[in-house]
């Protein structure tokens, strides 16, 4: 994981920008969980398990966004391969500086499978979104040489829709910055705000 964070540092292929599209923010019917964001410093700290509820859904949205409603479940199919993967199930685990998404699958050949796609994420707090991540996702073989790159681009689309959908219920325009600590994930929505050193 260390490894992430340098690459992140030293700006290596595999750093991800969270400005490189536009991507519309959840409904609020769909993301009632999340609370108006109004703190005078422009952040909020969601704690892992509430950032994981409301990650699990910028998921289901990222990887169906042409479905009205938010699915448990969707089968990806590469020609007469399938890939069930369980989209209400997504884990998100939160580090110093780390985000770990877990990803239940399921394939005919393999069986149920977890893929974790670990982001590492900017370690200021006025950087824009940015995180650096491993080619491929860990997990069996089969499944990653095959689905891979399209389970770690679903789970980033996810990470930049979390983020626009936080800063859209603060009123901004701006992408969020996310600032991952140990089982909190703090989000942003001020652009260039100082950083907090009571929380390392």
């Amino acid at each position: 994981m260390e490894r992430l964070q340098e690459d992140l540092r030293s700006g290596s292929t595999g750093a991800l920008e969270g400005d490189t599209a536009p991507v519309a923010p959840l409904d609020d019917a769909v993301l009632g969980a999340l609370p108006p964001v109004e703190l005078p410093a422009g952040q909020v700290t969601f704690d892992e398990a509430t950032a994981a509820a409301l990650y699990r859904l910028a998921f289901q949205d990222a990887v169906a966004a042409d479905r009205p409603d938010a699915p448990s479940a969707v089968v990806w199919f590469d020609g007469a391969a399938e890939l069930l993967v369980h989209a209400d199930r997504v884990q998100l685990a939160c580090r110093d500086g780390l985000l770990l998404v877990g990803v239940p699958v399921f394939t005919d050949q393999a069986g149920d499978a977890e893929l974790v796609v670990p982001f590492a994420l900017a370690a200021s707090d006025t950087a824009p979104l940015a995180a650096a991540t491993e080619t491929l996702p860990r997990g069996p073989a089969e499944i990653v040489e095959r689905w891979g790159e399209a389970v770690t681009a679903a789970a980033w689309d996810a990470l930049v829709l979390l983020a626009t959908t936080v800063s859209a219920k603060a009123g901004r325009r701006e992408i969020a910055t996310l600032v991952a600590k140990p089982g909190r994930l703090r989000v942003l929505t001020a652009p260039h705000q100082p950083s907090d050193r009571s929380d390392r």
